[in-house]
């Protein structure tokens, strides 16, 4: 990835999404994303619906987990390490386990 990781939805661009996709899709182009649902919690959840120029086995639909909106909890949780620590288990972990796990199509802490 060359491009940071975003803290809202408005940073999950097609170009984004195009590059986060990239490694598990060689060649992806995504077109639009919309929002499809979204909530606040420990961290921000979203669903997402891509619609793509290039789809390359890529899923129509995602779940993404990010940092809070708030800045004072984002600040708070980021201290703890916690994201840099999920974010490696879904990226160089889970693949590896004997279990079902979601699959990470990307995974960084920022």
């Amino acid at each position: 990835m060359t491009s940071s990781v975003p803290i809202d939805v408005e940073g999950l661009t097609p170009e984004w999404m195009s590059q986060a996709l990239a490694d598990r899709h060689p060649g992806v182009r995504v077109a639009g994303v919309g929002v499809l649902g979204q909530r606040g919690s420990t961290n921000h959840h979203v669903n997402l619906g891509l619609t793509y120029e290039v789809q390359a086995g890529a899923p129509d639909r995602l779940f993404c987990k990010m940092a809070s909106l708030d800045a004072d909890h984002r600040l708070a949780i980021g201290s703890t390490g916690m994201g840099a620590r999920e974010a490696r288990f879904y990226r160089d972990l889970a693949p590896w386990l004997p279990m079902r796990t979601p699959i990470g199509y990307f995974a960084e802490a920022d």
